[in-house]
């Protein structure tokens, strides 16, 4: 998951270099590829939501449980869910970079 925001970066980056194309096509290329990283940065935002949920669930369960196992178990359940929100958050932080670069060269074809 985390490997593709960079793949979508280098195309829209490798696609604003091939060929003859006006500034207007370069444009709407950087504008397509900003739209699918905040799409996904909306999606990634859900994903931590759901996952805190679900924690938040696990640990009142925590609670009510009897066996030991079962504990460890959700212990396991509730770990996964902690590393899930940190890719999420990683993904986050690559994807506001790589949109700042976005950004960028989409206000620098904007002026000209």
């Amino acid at each position: 998951m985390r490997y593709i925001l960079p793949l979508i970066f280098l195309l829209a980056i490798g696609c604003a270099d091939i060929g003859p194309k006006s500034e207007k096509q370069h444009l709407k290329d950087l504008e397509r590829a900003v739209t699918a990283i905040e799409d996904r940065q909306h999606h990634e935002f859900t994903i931590i939501e759901e996952q805190e949920r679900a924690i938040k669930v696990l640990e009142g369960n925590l609670g009510k449980v009897n066996s030991d196992g079962m504990r460890q178990k959700i212990r396991n359940d509730i770990n996964e869910k902690g590393v899930i929100i940190r890719d999420a958050e990683v993904n986050l932080a690559n994807q506001k970079e790589i949109l700042d670069e976005l950004y960028a060269a989409r206000d620098s074809l904007q002026k000209e």
